[in-house]
């Protein structure tokens, strides 16, 4: 939001129905941030993803006795290094920020 469109507070003494119009603007602006979370203490939505490991431990790559489509094992295995990176990179990201 630019400044343009955040409003001055209306006086010193408004009234209910001005303090009512400036609070809906700040609240709508607000409601699209993490910023309720945050001042509960808990992990804000935009930031699961990142502070949650994922569990990979059962995902394998597969052999060719295990999947003899080579087409189907290549991309599997492909998936399972693309997410093990990113958990990786995961658990960089949320060790660097913590």
């Amino acid at each position: 939001m630019t400044e343009e469109q955040w409003p001055e507070f209306p006086c010193e003494d408004p009234t209910a129905t001005e303090l009512d119009d400036w609070l809906r603007v700040w609240n709508a602006s607000l409601k699209g941030l993490d910023v309720e979370a945050l001042l509960r203490g808990q992990t804000p939505p935009s930031l699961i993803s990142v502070s949650r490991a994922t569990d990979l431990t059962d995902y394998v790559e597969l052999t060719a006795a295990e999947e003899p489509d080579v087409t189907k094992r290549l991309r599997h295995n492909a998936a399972v290094k693309k997410a093990k990176r990113d958990e990786e990179n995961r658990r960089e990201a949320h060790a660097a920020d913590c």
